[in-house]
């Protein structure tokens, strides 16, 4: 809710060769989900999760373990009582590495999922009235990637630890919990030092009906490196939408 468009300006303060700990200020995404993708469309748990605002981060990394703290005012207001700081979350991420395999794995918690980006642009942030809701609902998000040799896999899983209530979004007459899951994996190889990947992709997710979001979605796609810093991807996709029974109501529909 600003005249000035910006989508990431920000400051980081810090020496991590001296000190583990850094802080950083400005409009910058913030530490939920991981949302790396070799796709060429975007992900069910990105549309779901991705929150961009202006914040103040406080984090820690060191020796593959990295943490963050983080706390913003947001757009929704809750309907008990005005807050000065409405809203904040927590990452936690540890990173292990030998020779040509890496596994990486974190987990994190958003104050309020009504802040993200799509719920936001589709529903919450649609009215021209105050954003004046009955439920907050925190976000819960986990991320798990192996790399071994030339293979990559991951999992990701976005959704909320609770239902909303229905006079702020709903799904088949109830309390609507969205939720996201994303499986991929791909294969990298070169052909005349050439980088080339093969990548396949299953998504699903649940009550995003209101978000419009697929409930599931299958992808696979070939991508090649032919000059530096230059990608050319190619993917098929094919989504599955809700029923012809489901509906989903917000507060501004």
């Amino acid at each position: 809710n600003s005249r000035l468009r910006i989508d990431r300006a920000f400051l980081t303060i810090g020496q991590l060769n001296k000190c583990p700990v850094y802080f950083s200020i400005g409009q910058m995404n913030a530490s939920f989900g991981g949302y790396g993708s070799y796709m060429v469309t975007t992900p069910g748990t990105r549309s779901l999760g991705k929150m961009t605002d202006r914040m103040a981060i406080l984090g820690y990394t060191d020796s593959g373990l990295s943490a963050q703290v983080y706390g913003f005012a947001g757009e929704t207001k809750y309907a008990a009582g005005a807050e000065a700081l409405r809203h904040g979350g927590v990452n936690v991420e540890y990173k292990y590495g030998h020779d040509d395999v890496t596994l990486s794995v974190n987990a994190g918690v958003m104050g309020n999922l009504a802040e993200s980006n799509k719920m936001q642009d589709k529903i919450f942030g649609v009215s021209t009235a105050a954003e004046t809701i009955t439920s907050r609902v925190l976000g819960y998000n986990g991320r798990a990637k192996l790399s071994l040799y030339d293979f990559d896999l991951s999992a990701e899983y976005v959704g909320a630890s609770k239902s909303f209530e229905t006079t702020d979004l709903a799904f088949n007459g109830h309390g609507a919990k969205p939720q996201a899951l994303q499986f991929e994996s791909a294969y990298i190889f070169k052909i005349k030092d050439k980088v080339n990947t093969v990548f396949a992709a299953f998504g699903m997710t649940s009550q995003a009906l209101a978000l419009a979001l697929p409930k599931q979605s299958f992808s696979a796609g070939y991508s090649i490196a032919p000059l530096k810093n230059t990608l050319a991807s190619i993917e098929y996709r094919h989504d599955v939408n809700y029923g012809w029974n489901d509906t989903a109501t917000s507060t501004d529909r």
